[in-house]
């Protein structure tokens, strides 16, 4: 059995040493299989932000989109209400301050030839009120111009919430509604996954979650793949232990044969 051990090699130097019991019942092969699964790299419920009823899905079960493709589009006739009288207003607080612009000019035409002219102290006093009174109407008019703006560009981004569109290049994994559906705020309407990349989630168990490190090789078998072995190495890990097991994941490229939520065997060599 020593000539055993120092064949296995001493513990590396950046881990803790397992215990000496656990090294002899694994000494012949260090290695450890775990149990794993494959997942999306990314998943996403692409869910509406406005009330209203689903006008149309331009994708189905199995899709593949782009990102910042419009995956479906909910009508809102309130909303797009809303946006029109937005803009009726917004003209009409334009033209106010237009006016309002003609009649402080105008003031201020009156008010620089009463200074040039021959005329009283408080006549000229009068026309600077006159004058500081239009003004002042001018901005009281820019103001509500920029609050009508303001309003309707908050309507129209809300008009655009009506589009989803995907966040990622992806797979559309599920179709929650149809066409006609009423849609209300947060409901869920497609789920997009992306699986150029995959994500390999290893629940390790408390005996060995100590000496798990970010970058240890694993090999990875898959039952429904027999005979194909993939390597990647450990990505992520999970700083606490719940119910027992301790969250591992490792990054696989997208190839032939793997489908999330496959189950995986992967052997990861503890020292």
């Amino acid at each position: 059995m020593v000539v055993a051990l120092a064949v296995a090699g001493s513990p590396r130097a950046d881990l803790v040493a397992p215990p000496l019991d656990y090294r002899r019942a694994n000494v012949e092969r260090r290695v450890v299989n775990l149990t794993g699964r494959l997942e999306p790299f990314e998943r996403v419920v692409l869910a509406a932000r406005v009330a209203g009823y689903l006008k149309r899905i331009r994708v189905d079960l199995g899709d593949r989109v782009r990102a910042g493709a419009i995956v479906a589009e909910v009508d809102v006739p309130e909303l797009e209400a809303e946006a029109r009288m937005a803009r009726a207003a917004l003209s009409r607080a334009e033209a106010r301050q237009k006016q309002a612009e003609v009649v402080r000019d105008r003031q201020g035409w009156i008010a620089a030839r009463l200074h040039r002219g021959n005329v009283t102290a408080e006549e000229v006093a009068q026309a600077d009120e006159r004058l500081a009174a239009a003004a002042a109407e001018v901005a009281v008019r820019r103001a509500e111009v920029e609050a009508a703006r303001a309003r309707l560009e908050s309507i129209q981004a809300r008009l655009g919430f009506s589009h989803l569109r995907a966040p990622f290049d992806g797979i559309v994994s599920r179709r929650l509604l149809h066409t006609g559906a009423l849609v209300t705020p947060a409901a869920g309407i497609v789920e997009l996954v992306r699986v150029d990349r995959l994500r390999l989630v290893i629940e390790a168990p408390q005996r060995v979650a100590p000496y798990l490190r970010i970058g240890d090789p694993l090999k990875v078998r898959f039952q429904a793949l027999p005979g194909k072995v993939f390597s990647t190495r450990l990505s992520r890990l999970s700083a606490v232990i719940s119910e027992g097991k301790r969250r591992a994941e490792a990054d696989l490229t997208q190839a032939p044969g793997l489908v999330p939520g496959m189950a995986a065997t992967v052997a990861v060599r503890l020292w």
